[in-house]
């Protein structure tokens, strides 16, 4: 039989089969993979098209990170707002780990009420006995009460936050503590008179990109800035 007669796809099997080489026991095609041309120009193409979209990528992780610090600047300077406006202490604080951020809202103690004519006098004595028969706190246990009235609200415009997607704390510098602190949940707190500790939190993306954002002392109106700035330089 006339192997012309038979076709290989579009190629007469007879060609196919004299152009084959002998692989050990195998025959292989010469036309099998490709040629260095076809790579080097397979290569300048994924060249190409790498020097296009990476800078996109980081354009808008630069984007999105400006963002982020702006949003959390507008959210301190309403908690700023909320103190003053208010005459409450106000705190804003930071779950370095979840990248969240909400407001927490002082809470003062219940006062002992005023007599009047329905007041029983054994009742206000018994009141006054019982706080003086409380041993006094140490330094240690009077700080954590003071941490417990503070208790998360939803103001307006103060409702929990989070960060942007691929955007996260880097950590919260704070002058009351002289020092960046970069786990657990620190914060930033806001008093009715308007003064406050001076404090920058950080935030990055991905990329290694920073921005801080500036906390004054009186004012509460935070500032945010391109890259890690330090606390000497404000």
């Amino acid at each position: 039989m006339n192997l012309d007669s038979k076709i290989w796809g579009h190629v007469p099997i007879s060609k196919w089969w004299s152009s084959a080489q002998k692989f050990g026991n195998r025959y292989v095609s010469p036309k099998c993979g490709f040629t260095l041309i076809e790579l080097l120009a397979v290569i300048a193409l994924i060249a190409l098209l790498s020097s296009v979209a990476i800078p996109r990528v980081s354009t808008v992780l630069g984007v999105n990170l400006r963002t982020g610090a702006t949003k959390v600047a507008g959210y301190l300077q309403g908690g700023y707002e909320q103190a003053v406006m208010r005459h409450q202490k106000i705190r804003i604080r930071f779950d370095l780990f979840r990248n969240t951020y909400w407001a927490e809202q002082y809470q003062d103690l219940p006062l002992i009420p005023l007599m009047d004519q329905n007041t029983k006098l054994d009742d206000v004595i018994n009141q006054f006995e019982e706080l003086e028969e409380t041993p006094p706190l140490t330094p240690e246990e009077q700080l954590f009460k003071e941490q417990e009235r503070y208790k998360k609200t939803d103001l307006t415009g103060l409702k929990p936050q989070a960060l942007p997607s691929g955007i996260r704390f880097k950590g919260v510098y704070l002058a009351s503590e002289g020092k960046v602190i970069e786990e657990q949940a620190p914060w930033v707190d806001f008093s009715p008179s308007g003064f406050g500790s001076k404090a920058i939190v950080y935030v990055s993306n991905k990329a290694g990109d920073v921005f801080s954002i500036i906390i004054p002392p009186l004012g509460g109106r935070a500032r945010v800035e391109k890259g890690e700035i330090r606390p000497d330089d404000v």
